[in-house]
């Protein structure tokens, strides 16, 4: 499945294996927008077709023990959000025993004052030094262009002209 507006560039697989299980992935530069629609989607669906049917929905612990091996730890979501509501940050995978921050789970950012996943901040300190390059540039700019408008300051024919 594509959500419809281009401009988010989301994408869906949902699978329904021989055990009943359904998963759902998304992919996204956003996808927990795209993945609570879907979500929230299928919970109507399952409440107006089949009233009373009994259901639980799991995150996937995302561990990798190896490459291209995950831990086969599955999170119930319900339990996650009984955990952040009593104030718990962090949820342990029996399966791996591998801590993980209960919001990154369940909506792919950290809680406010917990660190940031390392991938995401090495981008921001590469934009972070970005700006400072662009700032000094503005900044060496501007005194030169005040330097040139100084009444001492010889001119040149391609300098600005200053206003008085």
């Amino acid at each position: 499945m594509r959500d419809p507006i281009a401009a988010y560039a989301s994408e869906a697989l949902l699978e329904l294996d021989s055990a009943g299980d359904l998963a759902l992935e998304v992919r996204a530069p956003s996808p927990d927008l795209y993945f609570n629609v879907l979500r929230d989607t299928i919970e109507n669906l399952i409440r107006a077709r089949w009233p009373g049917l009994d259901y639980e929905m799991f995150i996937p612990c995302p561990t990798a023990q190896s490459p291209g091996a995950k831990c086969t730890g599955r999170i119930p979501i319900s339990g996650l959000l009984r955990l952040r509501e009593k104030g718990h940050a962090t949820y342990t995978c029996i399966t791996c025993a591998e801590t993980h921050d209960i919001s990154l789970l369940i909506t792919g950012f950290t809680t406010p004052g917990q660190p940031y996943p390392r991938q995401l901040t090495d981008q921001l300190d590469r934009i972070e030094q970005g700006v400072a390059l662009t700032n000094g540039l503005a900044a060496e700019i501007a005194e030169t262009s005040r330097a040139s408008c100084e009444p001492s300051a010889p001119r040149s024919p391609t300098a600005p002209r200053c206003s008085a």
